[in-house]
């Protein structure tokens, strides 16, 4: 399609958008196994005083990381969809 200035390929940008689907599942794919990882090892840092000052200090920042990961990959999860959406409009409007 063309006009106002640019030209769209409607399977360059399908093309495009399985790339954000696969930089989503990089991203799930680190978060589970971090996920996993950090499960395993549990509360490694005891439970003595030492051990509680570390957990206070490590634990409400590690969590915000994790939830930040999600956030990432439901971002780029979401551009996936858009891209693959703004192809199929593209394509239904060169075929009106």
């Amino acid at each position: 399609m063309t006009g106002g200035g640019f030209t769209v390929v409607p399977s360059e940008v399908q093309t495009n958008g399985a790339e954000f689907a696969a930089v989503a599942d990089q991203v799930r794919a680190i978060q589970t196994t971090l996920l996993a990882k950090l499960n395993a090892e549990g509360t490694c840092w005891g439970n003595d005083e030492v051990g509680a000052q570390i957990a206070k200090t490590y634990v409400e920042p590690a969590m915000k990381s994790l939830e930040q990961m999600d956030a990432v990959d439901g971002g780029v999860s979401a551009m996936a969809d858009a891209t693959a959406s703004w192809a199929k409009s593209y394509q239904s409007v060169e075929k009106a």
